[in-house]
């Protein structure tokens, strides 16, 4: 077990107290975020740890799940079944000015924490409460998790092709975009607190995070009564601008409006670019297959490395389809640390996406490593609850933080 780093609470949200309840991903991320930021975030699991520490892929016995979504935090088992854990997390709640939580809607209640009983602990705290569908609505009661959310959203039918169907976007995008809406929502509730001394409840739901990201294809159909067709990797709105194939690989080139076809013509020499037909935009959205048909022979016999001279020197928007490899050693990528590392205490080291956010005087910083299940029990309650070693030592006995058990999930009843 050991102390917070001495690095601790350096960043802008230093002060701030944040009691994660969560599980999966979007709404630890939303709490990694805060702590990334300086926030004291301090997570809550069952004595046999959450489920994403028994999730795959893992390192040295870890699960990368954890690495990623716990950085920043300290951690804390509680048996949240009995009445000493309970009573335990009631006084975690009477010291935290943030609150997040993703079980069913209705299960800090039947835990005995009713909005009521959380005014009467502490009339400032923010809730921020993330789940699938709202903590209101006919769908309330469903379990969702982020192939649900995109599916339902429309995100999923609007990705792929005709021929290929709805498709599912290659990453975990409801849940991360759900905990940045959750975050925002906490930052937001914090600010207005510092006027009125009053904390509030934020619902955010996997849905209503992830239909958001729909953008304009939500009031072009009620503009116009039809949906935007399924494009696959072409641009909805301009011509040429998708991906092309070239010698060797793939690219994405977006030279769609007038300016940057402009450019393509001149850079690529494409006598039958020059074609009146082509000049307008609407007039290369009526022949987009044609026109990018033109553009694709032009680079299948050229390579990456030729296109990128080309375009790079013509200003038009070029990217290589990086696997997530090449990604990770890109330079423009290492230059911003979007590669980080973190090293726990013994000695295990992690790789991870950066911090995305930089503030030029508070920016965020990884202070903690992932922490191992109940490491920081008798450091917290010390330090948010004033409790003595006496009493810490009675609370184990009592069996306030459980009896640690690994390679099981314990959950708290929904």
């Amino acid at each position: 077990m050991i102390a917070a780093d001495p690095g601790f609470g350096r960043g802008a949200l230093r002060g701030i107290r944040v009691l994660d309840l969560s599980r999966f991903i979007a709404g630890p991320f939303c709490a990694m975020l805060l702590g990334d930021m300086g926030a004291d975030v301090v997570k809550i699991e069952g004595p046999g740890g959450e489920p994403g520490r028994w999730t795959g892929p893992t390192y040295d016995g870890e699960s990368i799940y954890t690495s990623w979504f716990n950085r920043n935090k300290r951690a804390m088992t509680l048996d949240m079944r009995g009445a000493p854990g309970l009573g335990v997390l009631r006084e975690l709640i009477a010291s935290a000015d943030v609150l997040v939580e993703n079980f069913r809607p209705g299960t800090l209640a039947k835990m005995g924490l009713t909005a009521e009983v959380l005014d009467d602990l502490n009339p400032a705290l923010v809730v921020v409460s993330v789940s699938g569908f709202g903590q209101s609505g006919p769908r309330r009661d469903q379990v969702a998790f982020d192939s649900i959310a995109q599916a339902l959203s429309g995100l999923m039918w609007a990705t792929g092709t005709d021929g290929t169907g709805p498709h599912m976007v290659g990453t975990f995008v409801a849940d991360h975009v759900t905990g940045l809406y959750a975050a925002l929502g906490a930052l937001t509730a914090l600010y207005e607190k510092q006027r009125s001394g009053i904390g509030q409840s934020v619902d955010v739901a996997l849905l209503d995070a992830t239909f958001s990201i729909m953008g304009v294809a939500v009031p072009a159909l009620a503009a116009t009564g039809e949906s935007m067709a399924r494009v696959g990797n072409r641009d909805q709105m301009v011509s040429p601008s998708g991906l092309f194939e070239a010698a060797d690989g793939h690219a994405y080139i977006s030279a769609g409006n007038d300016i940057m076809f402009g450019r393509l013509v001149t850079a690529t020499g494409i006598e039958a670019l020059r074609d009146p037909g082509f000049r307008t935009l609407s007039g290369r959205l009526r022949r987009s297959a044609e026109l990018e048909e033109l553009v694709q022979r032009w680079t299948a016999s050229r390579t990456l490395e030729e296109l990128g001279a080309v375009f790079g020197a013509a200003g038009i928007p070029f990217g290589p389809v990086a696997t997530i490899a090449d990604a990770m050693a890109d330079p423009q990528i290492r230059h911003r640390d979007m590669v980080s590392r973190t090293v726990a205490e013994d000695g295990t080291r992690f790789v991870v996406p950066g911090h995305v956010a930089r503030l030029s005087r508070s920016t965020a910083a990884t202070r903690l490593p992932p922490p191992k299940l109940g490491e920081h029990n008798e450091p917290v309650l010390a330090e948010w609850t004033g409790a003595s070693a006496e009493r810490i030592a009675s609370l184990t006995a009592e069996g306030a933080f459980g009896e640690a058990r690994t390679g099981t999930a314990v959950e708290v009843a929904e």
